[in-house]
């Protein structure tokens, strides 16, 4: 029987000594289950934080975004080049 049960049972209350342990575990076990449901809710919201696709999607669409003016930067170099030999033998030719 718990320190809490006796006390309760030495005032003279009509439950029996056993009825109060009981109640006193359920009363800690609910205080438990509080304080578990507030470490799970925690715990959910850092992994809600981390899984979190926003902050990846920006990174992928940057990534995008360099690829594709890569992808235009090598050919206008090329087509740069191709007109100055064009403008060349023009003018070589006058």
């Amino acid at each position: 029987m718990s320190e809490v049960a006796r006390e309760l049972c030495d005032h003279g209350l009509t439950r029996t000594a056993a009825a109060w342990s009981e109640l006193v575990r359920t009363v800690e076990l609910l205080a438990e289950n509080a304080r578990l449901k507030a470490e799970l809710e925690r715990q959910h919201g850092r992994l809600r934080d981390f899984l979190d696709t926003r902050a990846a999607t920006a990174v992928e669409y940057g990534v995008i975004a360099a690829l594709i003016a890569v992808a235009l930067a090598v050919p206008a170099l090329n087509l740069g080049t191709n007109i100055a030999t064009v403008f060349n033998t023009v003018a070589a030719q006058l």
